[in-house]
């Protein structure tokens, strides 16, 4: 995949990626997203459930703790 930080985007099934510059790929998948209402809402929700579960502040910090106490 192309674009900006797909490894993000394919992580989580949250979106979709298309090679820069593409508008023939970016109007298709626009339209694909448009016409597939559960696809779409189901993108929505796992990158809504990613993002509180990996970059919401109290994991965020749990994480940090776990990493600075392994360090000692």
């Amino acid at each position: 995949a192309d674009g900006h930080f797909p490894e993000l985007v394919d992580g989580v099934g949250g979106g979709v990626c298309v090679s820069p510059g593409d508008a023939d790929a970016l109007s298709d998948a626009w339209n694909h997203l448009l016409t597939h209402e559960s696809e779409r809402l189901g993108m929505a929700q796992r990158g809504w459930t990613a993002v509180r579960e990996r970059h919401h502040l109290p994991p965020l910090v749990a994480a940090s703790t776990r990493l600075w106490s392994a360090l000692r």
